[in-house]
């Protein structure tokens, strides 16, 4: 039983959550296959605000942050053409 808990508070302290904001519901069907395609992403969770603003956060570690949120942001390129998020890839 230690073990357990010793494992889970490992997973807990090394998860990052790197947030989706404003995916459309026409690309959320793609949009949710990122995770099985990914090299740095563990799984892609709603939120009380998927449907309406379409926020969705992306399970990823430390370890992996900086290369998720670039990856991210290239796979959804495809969808926004937006630029890319200001985001601190070196934090």
């Amino acid at each position: 039983m230690c073990e357990i808990v010793l494992q889970q508070n490992n997973f807990l302290s090394e998860m990052v959550i790197v947030p989706i904001n404003g995916l459309k519901e026409s690309d959320k069907v793609e949009v949710e296959t990122i995770p099985s395609r990914s090299l740095y992403f563990n799984g892609m969770e709603p939120t009380r605000r998927s449907q309406d603003e379409g926020i969705y956060l992306l399970i990823t570690t430390n370890l992996h942050r900086a290369n998720s949120q670039k990856e991210v942001d290239n796979l959804l390129r495809k969808y926004y053409k937006r630029k890319p998020s200001n985001v601190n890839y070196n934090l």
